[in-house]
C-alpha cells in the first residue's frame, strides 16, 4: 500500500521537487476544486441521543477550518457513533467486572474477559482510526496547521524564492 497523498503546500513546506511545474498547477487546481465541494450538512435522521450531540460538535468545530464537505457525512457518523458506542460500553464496564465465570457442560469454571471490554477495544480501535482521518489527533492537527499557516509558506518561499 503506497502513502497517502499529500498537497502541494505540505510537499513544497518539506522541499519535495519532484513532481513538474505543469503537475504543480493541475495539483493546486483539484485542492481548489475540493474546495468547492458543499460543506452545508446535518446529522443523518438516524442519529439520535448522545451521537447526533457529538456529531454536530465535532462538525461545528471542524467548520471553521473549511475541511469538510458533504461527502464526509457518514464517516463523520460513523465517528460520532463509535464515541457514543464507546462511552455507553464503557458505563456498562462500571458496573460489571472485567473478568466473568463460565461454567461449561462438564461442570469446569472458566474464567473469560467479559464480551464487553472486546467491543470497547473495537470501538478504540475505530475512533482513533476515523479521529486521524479528520484531523482530531494532535498529530493530524500539526499536519493540518502547518499546511494551512501563511509562516509555513512564507518560510519556504523565503528558503526557495
Amino acid at each position: 500500500m503506497g502513502r497517502k497523498r499529500q498537497s502541494v503546500k505540505q510537499l513544497q513546506r518539506k522541499g519535495k521537487t519532484h513532481l513538474t511545474k505543469t503537475e504543480i498547477e493541475k495539483r493546486k487546481a483539484e485542492e481548489e476544486e475540493i474546495k468547492k465541494l458543499k460543506s452545508e450538512f446535518h446529522a443523518p435522521s438516524h442519529m439520535k441521543g448522545h451521537a447526533r450531540k457529538i456529531f454536530n460538535y465535532i462538525k461545528n468545530n471542524l467548520s471553521d477550518l473549511e475541511l469538510l464537505a458533504n461527502v464526509d457525512k457518514y464517516g463523520l457518523c460513523i465517528l460520532a457513533e463509535s464515541i457514543a458506542k464507546y462511552i455507553e460500553i464503557s458505563e456498562r464496564l462500571r458496573d460489571e467486572d472485567y473478568l466473568v465465570e463460565h461454567t461449561n457442560k462438564k461442570g469446569y469454571t472458566n474464567t473469560h474477559v467479559n464480551p464487553l471490554v472486546r467491543i470497547q477495544n473495537n470501538y478504540a480501535d475505530q475512533i482513533k482510526r476515523y479521529s486521524s482521518e479528520f484531523g482530531l489527533t494532535p498529530a493530524a492537527r500539526l499536519k493540518i496547521i502547518s499546511v494551512n499557516t501563511k509562516e509555513s509558506i512564507d518560510e519556504f518561499e523565503n528558503d526557495f524564492g
